[in-house]
């Protein structure tokens, strides 16, 4: 990397000094595309889904979400099952078959993590332009916000937050991530917040459609 005293082995780097970053990452030169049903619940169940164990659901009020997630999930051999408040599981329509959207994460091996440990899979890394838009697109409104600061997102998980900071540049919109101790049901928790630089909000909201104010 570059540094202020010049190139550096990353292995010779220290805590505390400065290194020059790509201000943008090249898409795959040979993508691979998904469908888009498992493009949108790979984005739905990484940022507000529940899948350990035999469930496998999701917290969400937003009804253009639970739309989608209700036609996508016929195609898994599901369908969506509400189970009071804000929270959905997709339930497998044959009681001898296997629950689809569970078998899509085991493929992916991303099945059975918890919040803290959660990961986008290799496939993620490898979406066209307008399928990894999608992606962001649906995990920032289900999990991330704007405010007066900008766009941002705040999970347990330190390495998904880093992977979205690395999957943002493809569009050449940088961040910046900083740990913080964040708060649920009276609980304090590790967390790590993911804030988009000012000078790339324009490139954000170009490359990342949000439907809601």
């Amino acid at each position: 990397l570059l540094t202020a005293e010049g190139w550096r082995k990353v292995e010779t780097l220290r805590v505390g000094m400065t290194a020059g970053l790509a201000a943008r990452m090249s898409f795959p030169t040979e993508p691979m595309s998904l469908p888009p049903s498992e493009v949108f619940l790979l984005a739905l169940l990484l940022a507000e889904g529940s899948y350990t164990g035999n469930h496998t659901g999701f917290s969400n009020a937003d009804p253009e979400i639970v739309r989608r997630a209700g036609e996508a999930a016929p195609e898994y051999g599901t369908h969506l099952k509400f189970q009071g408040k804000v929270s959905w599981d997709f339930i497998r329509n044959d009681a001898t078959g296997r629950n689809g959207v569970k078998q899509m994460l085991q493929r992916h091996n991303i099945d059975d993590t918890l919040a803290k440990h959660k990961t986008a899979p290799s496939a993620v890394y490898r979406l066209p332009a307008a399928q990894l838009s999608d992606f962001l697109s649906v995990f920032w409104m289900c999990d991330g916000y704007v405010d007066e600061g900008g766009p941002g997102v705040t999970l347990a998980s330190e390495k998904l937050v880093r992977q979205l900071q690395h999957l943002l540049l493809r569009f050449g919109v940088q961040s910046s991530v900083d740990f913080k101790q964040a708060t649920l049901h009276g609980e304090k928790f590790d967390a790590w917040r993911l804030r988009v630089y000012a000078f790339s909000w324009e490139a954000f909201q170009g490359a990342i459609p949000l439907w809601a104010p």
